[in-house]
């Protein structure tokens, strides 16, 4: 199976990655990190967690692409962020200044009616402390977008859960959502 990766996430992958020694390091932030788009929108974003936490705030690095030729499209000033926790806590992600005054870039796309600006930025995101062991969704939403947009973009980060019985690691199993059947349209 081939796995195609868009040049924004190739760009978020090694922006993640910038202050990494070691291979396991490496490791830990490819698995770590997540990219999802918001439907036919045109927009895409990729989300690192920071590992460990900065002045007592998680952080993530977060980067954005809009394929709406605007620039203010990719603008963090123009998305928020909110991180829900395990049991549905909400926390607010604000943006670093550095973050919010960051100028995006654009690079022109061939498409079928000619060429296109798409535009990336990239920047930090922070919110207070809170659990993160049992897993978290990290929701980005644009907040001008050209037109009506309904819904966010959503990333997840599930972890297994383990116990120790007898001095021994063990995974505990979630039970599944219930499945419904294939109802034949």
């Amino acid at each position: 199976m081939k796995h195609i990766i868009s040049f924004p996430f190739l760009l978020a992958f090694l922006s993640c990655t910038s202050a990494i020694q070691t291979t396991t390091d490496i490791d830990d932030r490819k698995n770590l990190t997540r990219t999802g788009n918001l439907s036919i929108s045109g927009y895409e974003a990729s989300v690192c967690p920071i590992i460990k936490p900065l002045d007592k705030k998680f952080c993530f690095t977060v980067n954005i692409s809009s394929k709406i030729d605007n620039e203010k499209q990719a603008s963090f000033k123009n998305w928020g962020a909110i991180a829900v926790d395990s049991s549905g806590v909400r926390h607010n992600i604000e943006w670093s200044p550095k973050s919010l005054n960051k100028k995006p870039t654009s690079k022109k796309i061939p498409s079928y009616y000619g060429g296109k600006n798409q535009w990336f930025n990239e920047g930090k995101g922070c919110t207070k402390p809170f659990k993160m062991e049992k897993g978290f969704v990290v929701k980005l939403t644009p907040l001008a977008a050209p037109f009506h947009l309904s819904g966010d973009i959503e990333l997840k980060w599930q972890f297994d859960e383990y116990k120790i019985v007898d001095g021994k690691k063990i995974k505990i199993k979630k039970k599944n959502a219930a499945k419904q059947p294939y109802r034949d349209w």
